[in-house]
């Protein structure tokens, strides 16, 4: 894991710092060590802001929040991070179309890029059809034609 600490306005002392590694130790079950975090610190209008942006091969996640207490936004950052690439347990994505978000099974960094490929397509294309049917699997064979060897290969 390698982690860039910015302050903005506001000096990033060694205890944030330290609490910053801390806390996002508990992303390293997600990935091993093998990810890159941006985490900046501010201060906006009164409210101690923290932006944390992770990287993983080719995927960001990211996080913005506002707190009177900046430990309290760092907090709330990393519940968020986590929830984003949570480690599902039954599924390889969620799409939640009212939040607009998409969160993906972190196992699937184990697989080729072309079953991720498959996922993404598969929960964006439920932005459109919220169920499994008809029109869902046509917009889905659309954009990803070969989307039932995808399928076989992360069932087996």
């Amino acid at each position: 894991m390698n982690i860039k600490i910015v302050g903005k306005e506001l000096k990033a002392t060694d205890a944030i710092k330290e609490y910053i590694e801390k806390k996002l130790e508990r992303l390293v079950k997600y990935f091993g060590e093998d990810f890159e975090v941006t985490a900046t610190i501010k201060t906006e209008g009164g409210m101690q802001v923290a932006e944390m942006e992770v990287r993983v091969i080719t995927d960001r996640f990211r996080a913005v929040t506002a707190h009177r207490d900046l430990y309290a936004s760092i907090d709330k950052n990393v519940d968020i991070l986590e929830g984003q690439i949570r480690k599902m347990k039954t599924r390889w994505g969620v799409c939640n179309y009212k939040s607009m978000t998409i969160t993906l099974n972190s196992e699937l960094i184990k697989y080729q890029r072309e079953n991720l490929r498959y996922v993404i397509t598969h929960e964006m294309c439920h932005f459109y059809h919220h169920n499994h049917g008809p029109l869902f699997w046509d917009m889905v064979s659309k954009y990803y034609p070969d989307y039932k060897v995808a399928r076989k290969e992360l069932r087996s």
